[in-house]
């Protein structure tokens, strides 16, 4: 408009022409009291949303929009296109609004893919003051996260522990418990726990890792060999054998090395789901990682390995090695 009326005035001055002064004049005078009223502060709307903190990939979730006017007049009606992570995008319709009114509209949308919705970016397009021209505003909404979870999908990764080492379990020692692993001393190891039959063979001390009185345990360490993000199908496996562990009573304890995802350790059905929520392309773990894994778990138990991609060979033979010399073992499932 502002650009119509220029054009309009110039156009008027050179050829003479009054009636094109006069439109042209009407339309900048137009656009500098429109200015001037509403001089760029934007449309004195407020959106605020309503919605579930907990969802499912490919349900349908209802978003409730609210619009208030908070201005001191009358707005022209309005159109809001509503954009948030995981989610469908939506357009929503809002009429004109008096001064404190507001406008409530549940919209319909279905989670696309396992995540967490942390934001929402709202894009308003209104008129001005006179109704003139369009303006359009953009903002980021920001509140508490819903995590959109993964379908269940059935699986039956349980097994029961098995050691590794030189010695297979089965076998016990005097104190009745079984032998999983033998390795080398190390720091803070106590004098009774050396093997002197594999020192004695060896040169060098040698210590024993045996299975200690622990309970039923369904370990998982979840990761992205390809380094892609993990399907929701994987993803939605893994949950499923979550949940079906801890209702044969077993304790799970989920690991992913992953920034900002923090190992589950006996966690309640809704705890698997909203981890399992945030997995994205976890990596493979290192050594770091599985010292940390054999403070969390006590010799003797067998550690799940679930990824999209068999690991290559040279990392699973170094990964077995390492874990063993914790007295655990590896399963790999896919």
């Amino acid at each position: 408009m502002l650009l119509g009326g220029a054009v309009l005035l110039v156009l008027g001055l050179l050829k003479d022409g009054v009636w094109l002064q006069l439109l042209g004049a009407l339309l900048l005078g137009a656009r500098l009291a429109a200015t001037v009223l509403d001089p760029g502060r934007g449309a004195p709307l407020r959106v605020h949303l309503q919605q579930p903190v907990r969802a499912t990939v490919c349900e349908p979730l209802d978003t409730v929009v609210v619009v208030h006017n908070v201005g001191r007049r009358r707005l022209p009606s309005a159109v809001l296109r509503l954009t948030s992570p995981m989610l469908d995008d939506v357009t929503i319709a809002v009429a004109s609004l008096a001064a404190g009114d507001c406008a409530q509209v549940t919209v319909g949308r279905v989670a696309q893919t396992r995540g967490v919705v942390d934001h929402h970016d709202i894009h308003l397009v209104t008129t001005d003051w006179f109704g003139l021209a369009e303006r359009v505003r953009t903002s980021t909404l920001t509140g508490p996260p819903a995590f959109v979870r993964p379908q269940l999908v059935e699986a039956d990764w349980s097994s029961q522990a098995a050691g590794l080492g030189e010695w297979s379990g089965g076998r016990a020692d005097r104190a009745g418990l079984d032998i999983l692993a033998v390795r080398e001393w190390q720091v803070g190891d106590q004098l009774r726990h050396v093997h002197w039959r594999s020192t004695a063979r060896r040169g060098q001390v040698m210590v024993a890792a045996r299975a200690e009185p622990a309970d039923e345990r369904f370990c998982v360490l979840v990761a992205s060999a390809s380094g892609e993000r993990l399907s929701d199908a994987l993803v939605g496996r893994l949950a499923g054998a979550g949940l079906a562990e801890l209702h044969r009573g077993r304790a799970v304890t989920l690991f992913a090395q992953q920034a900002g995802l923090p190992f589950l350790d006996h966690p309640q059905p809704r705890d698997v789901l909203d981890w399992c929520a945030q997995v994205a392309a976890p990596t493979l773990p290192d050594e770091a990682q599985w010292a940390a894994i054999a403070q969390r778990v006590p010799a003797g138990h067998e550690v799940l390995v679930v990824t999209d991609a068999p690991p290559s060979t040279r990392w699973w033979a170094g990964a077995v090695a390492t874990v063993a010399g914790y007295g655990l073992s590896l399963r790999w499932a896919q």
